[in-house]
Parts: C-alpha cells; structure tokens; sequence
C-alpha cells in the first residue's frame, strides 16, 4: 500500500537465449 510521498519503483528484466532486457521505472 502506497501513502503520499512515497516512491514507488518497478524493475523488470527478461532474458531470452543470448539477448537481454531490463526496465526499471519510477515515479513518486
């Protein structure tokens, strides 16, 4: 559960055979 003014952030990350992939997002 999120208050105000706390930051929320997301990291995501895939990896399939030999290419790779990362997202990592945030937002207050």
């Amino acid at each position: 559960i999120l208050n105000d003014g706390d930051m929320a952030l997301f990291d995501m990350g895939a990896e399939y055979h030999f290419y790779g992939s990362d997202i990592t997002c945030s937002f207050p």
